[in-house]
């Protein structure tokens, strides 16, 4: 079995038979609706927080979607989407102490209507196939 890291931070695993992808350490981006929902991985609540901003993409044929979490200066959640890309920008008093606290996220809803979620994530209660999660927050409902 050849296991290869594309440029996405997919876990490629190839053998003669079949071609399947895993999951690695990407931001996850849900849109449902008229909401949306951002969840961060322990490395990337670090680095929101440390740095300011942290961003994934993804691939749609020949087009890239960006999508990015940003601290700033806002009193409350917003969001933006231009040019093929989704950006919530998130007060940066609510993230002076987040990486340490038990909050798991903030939400939001602006003029427009829209939900806006951000969220650490957490590791699921059952283990799905192709999908490592070690990276993620432990789930407080494991016992």
């Amino acid at each position: 079995m050849l296991k290869i890291l594309d440029s996405l931070g997919f876990l490629e695993e190839h053998s003669s038979q079949y071609k399947t992808f895993t999951f690695f350490e990407l931001m996850k981006l849900r849109i449902k609706g008229n909401s949306i929902r951002f969840r961060l991985s322990p490395k990337e609540v670090d680095q929101l927080c440390e740095q300011g901003k942290t961003e994934d993409r993804c691939r749609i044929g020949e087009y890239t979607c960006v999508y990015r979490v940003v601290r700033s200066e806002d009193e409350s959640l917003s969001a933006r989407m231009m040019n093929g890309q989704v950006q919530l920008n998130v007060p940066t008093e609510w993230l002076n102490d987040w990486r340490d606290n038990e909050q798991v996220g903030f939400e939001g809803t602006d003029p427009s209507g829209l939900f806006m979620l951000i969220e650490k994530d957490f590791q699921c209660l059952q283990e799905r196939a192709n999908e490592a999660e070690e990276h993620l927050y432990p789930n407080p409902s494991k016992t």
